[in-house]
């Protein structure tokens, strides 16, 4: 990501945590709460379109059918 996107090494290494992260509303959480995450206009809708799409997978009781592992994945709570 240095090379291609132009990024600095610390931002690089930052997304890289992100990305290693697995979990479900507890997590969406903890990063609407990241003040980093959280101050970037993008980051912040994304995430709060997460926390509604696991609410309605709560609501609808369909955690089984939502995964975060595979090629096309959804998150998993």
């Amino acid at each position: 990501m240095v090379g291609e996107k132009g990024l600095e090494p610390s931002v690089a290494d930052k997304i890289g945590e992100y990305v290693k992260l697995k979990g479900g509303m507890e997590l969406v959480e903890l990063l609407i709460a990241d003040e980093a995450l959280s101050s970037n206009k993008s980051a912040k809708a994304a995430l709060d379109d997460m926390k509604l799409l696991l609410q309605y997978v709560d609501l609808f009781a369909i955690a089984d059918k939502v995964s975060s592992s595979g090629k096309h994945s959804l998150l998993h709570s």
